[in-house]
């Protein structure tokens, strides 16, 4: 993670957090959706008050249904506006390679 050299401790470990659990619950998704059919799967995390709230903003974000046309775009090298979850939606980008 490229974050700013004044990131408090405490927000490190609960980036970190998020990351993993999003990047657990994506894999597991991935692997799900082109290995089984007709299956369920739970994903247990630590219920941690400190990154809850932001497990749950990430999740909704990345479950939105504009997000299938934002990496649509991205996939086809197209700039976007849109952004995470309290940024404003001032984040920008295109897909590279």
């Amino acid at each position: 993670m490229n974050l700013p050299k004044d990131f408090p401790e405490s927000e490190l470990t609960v980036a970190a957090h998020v990351a993993t659990y999003m990047n657990c619950a994506m894999m597991a998704e991935h692997w799900m959706r082109k290995e089984t059919t007709n299956e369920n799967c739970l994903v247990v995390v630590e219920n941690n008050d400190e990154a809850k709230q932001l497990i749950s903003e990430v999740q909704r974000y990345h479950q939105d249904k504009k997000l299938e046309t934002i990496l649509a775009a991205e996939a086809q090298g197209c700039r976007f506006r849109g952004g995470a979850p309290g940024s404003g939606g001032r984040a920008s980008g295109h897909a590279t390679g």
